[in-house]
């Protein structure tokens, strides 16, 4: 195969091999796809797709022949003769967000969060994997929704949550590289997996991957996000390209790292476990614009990472010559290998019914404070976005209760803008879509739901 078209086409990840070594292939796994939901006629899915949730219009039809989700879901677990995902047996569970105006809230994404902890918690640990491929298009370096008292909060508690329960959530880095390093929410959240794409070659970033290097949000892994095969909402097939679609590889691959693991030891690994295969197995792939070196998926040095029982037994067992006061603990997993694995259940369509909060945070006068001198900066944005006739500024009502000294959005440092807002509507915290069936990942944050 050509170096130009090592990642392109049905098999991206070299996923086949994987499955073939290890006998391995998702099977009685599901991975819930926080999206516009599925289309579950498509002869893509061979009955793979799970009863979820349409949490945009509140009832249990979460199907959907909007392209995005039918393409990132495709991406990890299709089953079709003509095209595979990276875990072919494994199934889908379509949790609709996005609504037809092109937004998905954050209440909806928290609480579709929320009903994937719930079937956990009730017993049913079918969903090993959540996928985010949405962004808010904003560049960020730090965590700040962790602790803004809002949605953004609940957003990164459940999430805190779902890796403590050892379910993986895996968030695309976003679309909207212009330089600088970041990414936008979720991915910069530190719980979640975070995704960046490369070219066909796999020596560059796609040009508008976004990207961050070092520290505790740093971007995870970095794969294939040029040339994937996907469905179209009427089943036919072609090549797409975002970071949207590098998360669906990585959900695939988590899957089948899951299955390894759960093989050989009857249990699912934890995702910190999970995460130092992702890396250690990696290539580094060295980004000259940013001056730095990323991790670029390498599933089959990743998967080879996963320890044997006898290796374990070998890490677990005393040395003769030492004294030991208490058991060791293993390097890499916490559960005991001689626990029986759970049953996987089916999955319940019931929605989860929980008490909604406010959508607006109140941002601590220290932290307000600190920011104060950012007003000139954003005057200064508020003053282009006047000159060149943004409609945001034409409609009073959607920009009367900002207020312009708590935050920057183009600042990566600052307090997310999103529950910053009081707004008029429930909605005013929300992702959308970017690009009609193109790729979806832009925040909306005056005007929820309309599509750039």
């Amino acid at each position: 195969m050509s170096a130009s078209n090592q990642f392109r086409g049905l098999d991206p990840a070299g996923a086949a091999q994987v499955r073939a070594e290890y006998g391995v292939d998702g099977s009685g796994l599901n991975a819930a796809f926080l999206d516009t939901g599925l289309n579950p006629t498509l002869t893509t899915w061979a009955n793979n797709v799970a009863p979820g949730w349409d949490f945009a219009d509140n009832d249990a039809d979460p199907s959907s022949s909007v392209p995005h989700g039918n393409i990132v879901a495709s991406l990890a677990v299709a089953n079709a003769p003509d095209h595979q995902g990276v875990a072919p047996a494994a199934g889908a569970v379509p949790l609709r967000v996005v609504g037809d105006s092109g937004a998905a809230s954050f209440a909806n994404i928290a609480r579709a969060l929320e009903w994937v902890i719930e079937r956990v918690e009730s017993g049913d640990r079918s969903i090993t994997v959540v996928n985010l491929s949405l962004s808010d298009g904003q560049t960020y370096t730090s965590d700040w929704f962790s602790r803004d008292g809002g949605w953004g909060q609940r957003i990164a508690s459940a999430i805190k949550k779902l890796r403590d329960l050892r379910v993986a959530v895996v968030a695309a880095s976003g679309n909207s590289f212009d330089g600088r390093q970041g990414m936008g929410f979720t991915a910069i959240l530190p719980n979640t997996i975070s995704v960046s794409g490369h070219n066909l070659s796999g020596d560059a970033f796609l040009a508008s991957a976004q990207r961050l290097a070092n520290g505790p949000n740093a971007t995870d892994i970095v794969a294939p996000g040029e040339g994937l095969v996907g469905p179209y909402g009427d089943g036919s097939l072609g090549f797409h390209d975002g970071t949207s679609y590098s998360a669906g590889i990585v959900t695939g691959a988590v899957l089948l790292l899951q299955s390894i693991y759960l093989k050989r030891f009857g249990v699912l690994p934890s995702v910190n476990d999970l995460e130092r295969w992702l890396k250690q197995g990696a290539d580094p792939l060295f980004d000259p614009i940013t001056n730095a070196t990323y991790n670029r998926l390498n599933l089959a040095r990743s998967a080879s990472l996963i320890p044997s029982p006898q290796l374990q037994a070998q890490r677990l067992a005393p040395r003769s010559a030492e004294p030991v006061s208490s058991p060791p603990t293993s390097a890499f997993s916490e559960p005991d290998p001689t626990t029986a694995p759970e049953p996987a259940t089916p999955v319940s369509a019931t929605p989860v019914t929980s008490k909604p909060t406010p959508s607006r945070s109140i941002i601590p006068p220290q932290r307000l404070r600190s920011f104060q001198t950012l007003r000139s900066i954003l005057n200064e944005r508020w003053r282009n976005d006047a000159s060149s006739n943004n409609p945001r500024l034409n409609n009073p009502s959607e920009a009367d209760s900002v207020d312009f000294s708590a935050y920057d959005a183009t600042t990566p440092n600052s307090p997310p803008p999103l529950s910053s807002f009081a707004g008029s509507g429930s909605n005013r915290s929300s992702l959308a879509l970017n690009k009609p069936g193109i790729e979806f990942t832009r925040i909306e944050t005056f005007q929820p739901g309309r599509i750039r």
